[in-house]
């Protein structure tokens, strides 16, 4: 007859190898939570047995053998589902990443970037926030069921970072953080890791994935920092397409407005005397060309970008979104421009610009635009 020591044993041993059994033949397929619990109470059960043969007469030892025997082919077959398990997850992610990279644009990206996360990481809920001037503003959520929408809403507004605990520890380390939040009034607990999207070596966004506790595992904050890392190269290589296609349509416009028109009738041109042969050649540099050099040359590079948007017919908000800055920072900018070209306000200053007028002293003292 087993001593109760022994017994006690047997009972716990046989209660954590159904539990595994449990998870292991539920039709659903088992989360990295349950797996990882299942084989840390596997692992210890091992332990336990392996310190009870120590002591164990022969026929205590041939049972607890057996039982080890049985709690070893657990493990192992615990061990290839968490494996399977973790394929599928990394498959999920590497799919996500590579839908981030395929965005054309950046609204599609905008559009496109939560529901690719919240597939990704398995997530309940995914919200994706702005930050600048210090200010944390909602920008686009995704939820896998309604529920998550309806029971959890969320900031519908703008809310200073400062008021933000979490958001602001994220912003100003530029690091993930993990925290569970609840139970709330409906009896949900939720883990929340939330990861910077740093653009340009600045965090101008955040992204914030609600777990099930069920569903987080070791890996789930590598899995959040992951996705909000190619969320912020997505926006740099997007932001710089965007840059380079608006200077190519604006450096177009240019050519069309400098190109020479074919003289209508007899004028000065048909005066200009011949050069003589072998007379080295003189290139003459229109007056508006010049004109434009001159104004280009008084702005600072970012100050001529937001220049080309201008003249793209952008208002500040959307150049603010292709630069990937904040409006007060265009608006500067726009000032700037303003006081170089000496215009009164943004069509005057565009038009010298597409023009190649000469800047005007008359705008030294232009109005904030």
């Amino acid at each position: 007859m087993r001593e109760p020591t022994t017994q006690r044993l047997f009972t716990a041993v046989k209660a954590v190898l159904a539990t595994a059994a449990t998870h292991l033949d539920d039709p659903a397929l088992p989360t990295p939570a349950t797996l990882d619990a299942a084989e840390e109470a596997l692992g210890r059960t091992v332990d336990a047995i392996i310190g009870a043969l120590a002591a164990a007469d022969a026929e205590r030892r041939a049972d607890l053998l057996r039982l080890l025997a049985r709690v070893l082919r657990t493990e192992d077959r615990l061990h290839r589902t968490s494996v399977a398990a973790g394929s599928r997850q990394r498959a999920a992610v590497e799919r996500g990443l590579e839908a981030l990279r395929g965005c054309g644009s950046t609204d599609e990206l905008v559009r496109s970037a939560a529901p690719i996360a919240l597939a990704a990481c398995q997530a309940e809920r995914v919200v994706l926030s702005r930050v600048r001037d210090d200010v944390w503003s909602p920008w686009q959520v995704a939820a896998e069921a309604p529920a998550a929408a309806t029971h959890r809403p969320g900031r519908r507004h703008p809310v200073a970072l400062d008021d933000l605990p979490r958001e602001r520890r994220v912003v100003r380390t530029a690091s993930v953080v993990r925290e569970v939040v609840g139970p709330d009034e409906h009896g949900c607990t939720v883990v929340v890791v939330t990861a910077p999207i740093v653009v340009d070596g600045a965090v101008l966004g955040i992204l914030e994935a609600e777990l099930a506790p069920a569903v987080v595992d070791r890996s789930t904050d590598a899995v959040v920092q992951r996705l909000g890392d190619a969320l912020g190269r997505a926006f740099e290589v997007l932001a710089v397409r965007d840059r380079l296609a608006a200077q190519e349509d604006v450096a177009m416009r240019l050519r069309g407005a400098l190109a020479p028109r074919a003289p209508s009738g007899p004028g000065p041109a048909d005066e200009l005397p011949t050069a003589a042969v072998g007379a080295r050649p003189v290139t003459v540099v229109p007056a508006g060309a010049a004109d434009r050099s001159a104004l280009l040359s008084a702005l600072t590079p970012r100050q001529r970008e937001t220049l080309e948007l201008m003249a793209l017919g952008l208002s500040n908000a959307e150049i603010a979104e292709r630069l990937v800055v904040g409006v007060p920072t265009v608006k500067s900018h726009v000032t700037a421009i303003l006081r170089a070209a000496g215009a009164l306000n943004r069509v005057e200053a565009i038009k010298r610009y597409l023009d190649g007028e000469p800047p005007s002293m008359g705008g030294a003292d232009a109005p904030p635009p």
